[in-house]
This record gives structure tokens, C-alpha cells and sequence, in this order.
């Protein structure tokens, strides 16, 4: 396990920083699949005592990121290639949706702040900063899904984010200069106000996303159980 750094989220209980941090290492790879998570080198690292991690650890069990063993303890969930197809097939139908609901919505106050987003993951591409482009990333497509007005839409796919390995597919080649393309192409479409482009294009990349991590993952991951 890297060296970890307390996460500020939203709402800053000491559980909430940590189940922030926990996640972010975990989805970005940081924290590695089937690694153990021991409860006082967690709390040594980031310098506060083992009871909010115990609480970390319990929400992000619920959560389906970690699993807990007994006599073993908590460990990192390990995706199997039908854990993958299946995030992969929800995801597309759902945020689909969520984009063509939300092109509707879009105020010329909104298209200027993608546009701003779009500008910093520009940025990071540029100084290959893969962090921060995942930040970015993530800022556009919930502000996207935001603006579909639909809450329990909008938190199934939250939760969906949160149980996602998002390092799989930042580790393909050349996929994040691809996927500011699409989504360059998917910012067209919400300009023009073509709800249904919109949503045909946040399909297709989310598909197309999934097709080249098909490879990656089929040597990679677990075998389907």
C-alpha cells in the first residue's frame, strides 16, 4: 500500500476523510486488488486513531470496495471479468439517459463551466498529470448528470462511481487523449441541444471504453465465477 493522504470530501467528519481517501486509492489503483487493509497501519499513516478507520472500513464494505475476512481481516475486492461487463452494462444505459436528460437542462452558464473543465483536462493531458485529469473527469461527467434533474438517477449512478475500478481504464494507452475526444464530441452535442446525439455519444463511449479494456482485464482479473 502507497503512502496515504487524507481526501477532503463534502461533508468532514474524520470517518468521512478517510472513507474518501481509502476510496480514491482503491479506485485509482493506488490500493491494489486482494491487498490487506490493517486497521492501525491505516490510522499510523494518517495520523488519527483506529476508530474512525473502523468506521471508514464498515461503510466501504457496504459499499462492495473491500471485503472482510474472518481471521484475515479487510481486503480490497478483486473484480472478476463479469464484475467488469456487468458495471459496464448499467452504466451505459443509465448515464446514456442521464445525458440526454440533461442536454435539455443546460444553461449557457453551465456549457461555460464544461467548457472550463474541459480546458483543465486539457491541461493535464498536456503535463500527463493522471491524477488530476481523473479529478477533472469526474467533475464533468457528474455535473453532466446533475443537470438530468433526476436524483435517483443521478445517485445510482454515484454509487455505481464509487464500486468502479476507474484505474483500469486510465491505464490503457492513449485512452485519455481518446476519451477528451469523445467527450469533446459529447460537449458539441449538449451545445447544439441535440439530446439524442448527446446520449448516443455517452453510449458509445462508454462502450467503446469497455471494448478496449476487454484485452487489459481478460489477463488481468479474476476469471468469472
Amino acid at each position: 500500500m502507497g503512502k496515504l493522504k487524507l481526501v477532503k470530501p463534502e461533508h468532514e467528519t474524520l470517518k468521512d476523510l478517510v472513507v474518501a481517501t481509502l476510496r480514491k486509492a482503491i479506485l485509482y489503483g493506488d490500493i491494489k486488488p486482494g491487498e490487506q487493509l490493517k486497521q492501525e497501519d491505516i490510522a499510523g499513516q494518517l495520523g488519527i486513531s483506529r476508530m474512525p478507520v473502523r468506521e471508514a472500513l464498515s461503510q466501504l464494505e457496504n459499499e462492495g470496495l473491500i471485503k472482510n475476512i474472518p481471521y484475515k481481516g479487510c481486503t480490497v475486492k478483486t473484480f472478476t471479468s463479469k464484475d467488469i461487463k456487468e458495471i459496464y452494462q448499467i452504466r451505459k444505459v443509465l448515464e446514456s439517459y442521464a445525458t440526454g436528460l440533461a442536454t435539455t437542462n443546460m444553461t449557457p452558464e453551465d456549457i461555460e463551466k464544461l467548457e472550463e473543465l474541459m480546458a483543465k483536462l486539457k491541461n493535464c493531458i498536456e503535463s500527463d498529470d493522471i491524477d488530476a485529469y481523473a479529478d477533472c473527469d469526474l467533475q464533468f461527467h457528474h455535473m453532466i448528470f446533475e443537470k438530468s434533474t433526476n436524483k435517483r438517477l443521478n445517485q445510482f449512478i454515484k454509487t455505481i462511481w464509487k464500486s468502479f475500478p476507474m484505474y483500469l481504464a486510465y491505464s490503457i494507452p492513449q485512452r485519455i487523449k481518446r476519451s477528451f475526444e469523445e467527450q469533446s464530441r459529447i460537449l458539441d452535442a449538449i451545445r447544439e441541444g441535440d439530446s439524442k446525439k448527446a446520449s448516443r455519444l455517452a453510449g458509445k463511449q462508454i462502450e467503446t471504453v469497455y471494448e478496449e479494456m476487454k484485452p487489459h482485464f481478460e489477463k488481468t482479473l479474476k476469471s468469472d465465477i
